[in-house]
């Protein structure tokens, strides 16, 4: 983060003059400072260098994507405000917190992401979508959900008219698309059936979905 050498001395000369820092592990890798004491820090280096925080994040984000720690990597990537990095690892993350069933987590973040970048991103909306069952209106699901088909029509669109270009490959691409916008729409019925009970709708839905899936 620092752009340093001499960090693992640092921390051990720390260590050994009690400066609020706690060992983690036994290997000497992983430290923590008191709260109070982290707290107390930060708020000085917003004081004396509150411009360079952004980049300390994202150094930090690069690191722990590295790393592969994806979590502490997103949330750091928010901090420094780098809605593409941000958005990059919610992507790949959110499936794995979603099957830990941490739904808050996801939601969290993506209630961070500025709307355009949000709007752009098809499977952003369907995630946020899904974080919102059961705790917002139907026409707010359903707002993020047509936003996401239309984000990934497009995207497809694009792809189909790159590969039509001269001396271009097909592309394997489109299939990923067709098959978000299954998803989309497979979605699209569970919460119309759900919430509004409308028989003929959700079916429509659900004949889109297999269509695509």
């Amino acid at each position: 983060v620092l752009e340093q050498t001499d960090s693992q001395q640092t921390l051990k000369f720390l260590e050994r003059a009690n400066v609020f820092l706690v060992p983690l592990d036994r290997q000497g890798r992983w430290y923590r400072y008191h709260a109070l004491f982290a707290e107390a820090l930060r708020l000085r280096l917003e004081q004396t260098e509150g411009e360079v925080i952004p980049t300390l994040h994202l150094r930090a984000s690069l690191w722990f994507t590295e790393q592969g720690y994806r979590m502490d990597a997103t949330s750091h990537a928010i901090s420094a405000g780098d809605w593409s990095q941000a958005a990059d690892l919610i992507e790949k993350e959110y499936t794995l917190q979603w099957g830990s069933s941490d739904y808050a987590t996801v939601r969290h973040w993506l209630e961070k992401l500025p709307n355009e970048v949000m709007h752009s991103r098809p499977r952003l909306c369907l995630a946020y979508a899904k974080t919102l069952f059961m705790i917002a209106p139907y026409t707010r699901m359903e707002r993020l959900l047509h936003n996401a088909e239309s984000a990934a029509q497009n995207t497809m669109q694009n792809f189909t008219d790159e590969s039509s270009e001269p001396g271009t490959s097909p592309l394997s691409a489109p299939a990923e698309w067709e098959n978000l916008l299954g998803e989309i729409a497979a979605y699209r019925a569970l919460i119309t059936g759900y919430y509004l009970g409308d028989g003929p709708v959700t079916l429509e839905f659900c004949q889109y979905a297999l269509a695509h899936l």
